[in-house]
C-alpha cells in the first residue's frame, strides 16, 4: 500500500491551523476530500470576510466529523486486519487439531493390536516361567537322586571290599 500524507489546512480569522495524518492512499475518503474542498472555500470566505460565526462553527463541526470518520475507518480496518490474523491462526490450529485427531484415530487400532500382543506375550512368559520352575525342581530332584546313587555305589563298594578283605585274612 502506498502511504500519502493528507494535509488539511484551514484558516480562521486569527490564525492558520494545519492537520496532518499519514494514511494509506486508498483509505482517503471521498467525503474527506469533499470536506477538504469545503474547508478551502470556507477559509477563503473567512479570509475575505464573507463568513459568519455560525457557519464557522458548522464548518468546524463538519471538519471534526470528517476527521473522526477517517480515524474511525482506519481503526476499523486495523481491527479487521487483526481479526483476520486471529482467524487464520485459529484455522491453522484447527487444521493441526484435525491432523492430530487423524493420527490418534489411526493409532488406536495399532494400540489395540499391541495390547493383544502384550497379553499373548504375558501368557507365554507366565507359561515359560512355570516351565522353568518345573525344570529347576526336576534338576534338584535329579541331583539328589544322583547323589543318593553315588552314596549307594560307595556303600556297595565298601561292603564288597570289607567282605573280600575278611575272606583274605580268615
Amino acid at each position: 500500500h502506498q502511504l500519502k500524507k493528507a494535509h488539511v489546512c484551514f484558516f480562521t480569522f486569527s490564525s492558520l491551523h494545519t492537520y496532518t495524518d499519514t494514511i494509506p492512499s486508498h483509505h482517503i475518503l471521498p467525503q474527506a476530500k469533499a470536506a477538504s474542498a469545503l474547508r478551502l472555500k470556507e477559509s477563503k470566505a473567512e479570509l475575505f470576510g464573507h463568513s459568519t460565526h455560525t457557519e464557522s462553527a458548522e464548518n468546524s463541526a463538519l471538519r471534526h466529523r470528517a476527521v473522526s470518520q477517517a480515524m474511525n475507518l482506519n481503526s476499523a480496518r486495523e481491527v479487521s486486519s487483526g481479526l483476520q490474523q486471529v482467524r487464520s491462526l485459529m484455522a491453522n490450529e484447527l487444521a493441526k487439531s484435525r491432523e492430530m485427531l487423524t493420527v490418534l484415530d489411526n493409532s488406536s487400532p495399532t494400540l489395540k493390536e499391541i495390547g493383544v500382543e502384550h497379553d499373548n506375550m504375558s501368557g507365554l512368559v507366565r507359561t515359560g516361567r512355570s516351565m522353568i520352575t518345573r525344570i529347576n525342581r526336576r534338576e534338584f530332584t535329579d541331583r539328589i537322586l544322583v547323589l543318593l546313587g553315588f552314596v549307594l555305589f560307595v556303600v556297595v563298594v565298601l561292603y564288597i571290599l570289607k567282605k573280600r578283605v575278611k575272606a583274605l585274612f580268615s
